[in-house]
């Protein structure tokens, strides 16, 4: 016997339960038109809202880029109740004090930890640790510089291996990350592009494709508001409609972020005694906490 049913992404799967006359959760993450075919892009709009607008249903979405853009498209405000990865079970506790993660996009032409490691290790940087053992090595031989590892690398690294970096920098390349979030309830301490320059980042992933970027039939958008709709060479779009959309992304909204523009700012944050990791980790598990509250809230 099933009491409802439980969908997420895409969103489009929902209708596999959605005659079985029992409510449905739906917590969604991916654009609203993932995984539909152009010719029943109608057909889904109508069976989107019958389901959403349904009393014995829940739709909501994980972050708030998702949500507006959804309500830029059909006219429904979903609510938002933010991801907090408590299943990591895991909690920041940076052993590997002079390790930093780096997270970045798979597709990007130049490796951002390859570039940081070369500012860091300047004409030492054949001769810098190559993996987190080499790295543990080298710290326990008094070697204290900063070594920048990419996600990737990790091959597949437990939760507890990523908490023991001594921080995150984050070069986000769509509008939402699960990543992000996972980061952000262990209470590690995330490095962020500057709000102003999210926008040259945020939008190179699916909520960009343009085979999302439809509206309802006969709907018309939101009156005096852009189009959420910027493609990732959309150069036009980025500085048009960039800035405000980018200001609807948990990157842009979230506290206790450490912003930088310049990889100088980078290094000298990282640079001994510039950053209180302990104070800025407590800061971001309070928010944890008060969100935590709001969304159990929510879900109730």
């Amino acid at each position: 016997e099933v009491d409802l049913f439980v969908c997420s992404s895409p969103t489009v799967l929902c209708t596999l339960v959605a005659d079985f006359d029992r409510p449905i959760i739906a917590y969604m993450g991916e654009p609203l038109l993932l995984g539909v075919a152009p010719d029943e892009r109608d057909q889904w709009f109508v069976r989107f809202e019958a389901m959403a607008r349904d009393e014995h249903n829940f739709f909501a979405c994980y972050n708030p880029f998702l949500s507006d853009m959804i309500e830029y498209q059909t006219g429904l405000a979903v609510p938002v109740i933010r991801m907090h990865g408590l299943y990591t079970n895991a909690v920041y506790t940076p052993t590997r004090s002079h390790q930093v993660l780096v997270v970045k996009g798979p597709n990007i032409c130049v490796d951002p930890a390859c570039l940081l490691n070369r500012f860091s290790w300047g004409e030492d940087y054949f001769h810098r640790p190559h993996s987190t053992a080499e790295a543990d090595d080298a710290a326990a031989r008094g070697l204290r510089r900063f070594t920048f590892f990419g996600l990737d690398e990790l091959g597949g690294a437990p939760y507890p291996k990523l908490a023991s970096f001594r921080a995150t920098v984050m070069y986000p390349y769509d509008v939402a990350l699960a990543i992000f979030y996972e980061l952000y309830s262990m209470g590690m301490p995330i490095f962020l592009p500057k709000s102003e320059l999210l926008p040259f980042y945020i939008f190179r992933g699916l909520h960009s494709d343009h085979h999302y970027h439809f509206l309802k039939p006969g709907f018309g958008g939101l009156n005096g508001t852009l189009p959420p709709f910027v493609p990732s060479f959309g150069t036009e779009q980025w500085w048009s409609a960039g800035p405000s959309w980018s200001a609807h992304t948990d990157f842009s909204r979230f506290p206790h972020m450490l912003r930088f523009e310049a990889v100088a700012e980078l290094l000298t944050a990282l640079a001994p005694g510039a950053t209180d990791w302990a104070a800025v980790s407590a800061a971001m598990q309070g928010f944890n906490q008060e969100t935590l509250v709001l969304s159990s809230a929510q879900w109730a």
